[in-house]
């Protein structure tokens, strides 16, 4: 999965995003309990699908001045809270990353492993507060084919592009993001 990238992989940049996720995924998962789901997927994906459509058209000069690794670990939490709520956790770190003005590969080594520690924190979580039922598990079966081919896309053309490219393919995997999060909030 990380082939490629182990350059790229630093235990000590990713770290504060992990732990802030881990302590993300249980106020995540509490809060489907108390809040509407559908709209916390529409209200985010109005948010990521404006931000991303911005950065488009022109703002994508947008930066963060440097920050600490405290920032960086409420930026997981917060990761964490929407993978524990909507299995988002994604969205966000990609976002700060990208605000960061990191390069394609110190991007990519630090959400994917985000990403996947994310995940396997949310399945855990889920577990715990008895929402892994049938019906997701199904769900994740059925979209096991669409994650697999994404993953072996994303793997042949990632050596392919630039910098310039691979930013405007983020955005554009955002916007599109953020758009699925709006239809699926007006769907409910």
């Amino acid at each position: 999965m990380f082939n490629g990238l182990r350059h790229a992989i630093l235990v000590d940049r990713i770290m504060p995003f992990i732990v802030g996720g881990i302590f993300g995924i249980p106020i995540g998962t509490w809060l489907l309990t108390i809040i509407s789901v559908p709209g916390f997927k529409l209200f985010s994906g109005l948010l990521l699908t404006s931000y991303s459509i911005f950065s488009l058209v022109g703002g994508s000069r947008l930066t963060t001045v440097k920050t600490s690794r405290w920032v960086d670990g409420l930026i997981g939490m917060a990761g964490g809270v929407c993978g524990g709520l909507a299995s988002i956790s994604g969205p966000i770190l990609t976002v700060w990353c990208g605000l960061k003005g990191w390069s394609k590969d110190e991007q990519r080594g630090t959400y994917q492993p985000y990403n996947f520690a994310m995940h396997v924190c949310a399945i855990v979580a889920f577990g715990v507060a008895g929402f892994l039922n049938k019906e997701v598990l199904l769900l994740v079966f059925y979209s096991m084919p669409a994650t697999l081919v994404g993953i072996w896309l994303g793997r042949r053309l990632y050596g392919q592009i630039d910098e310039v490219q691979f930013k405007r393919i983020i955005l554009i995997l955002l916007t599109l993001s953020g758009i699925a999060l709006v239809w699926g909030g007006l769907q409910a």
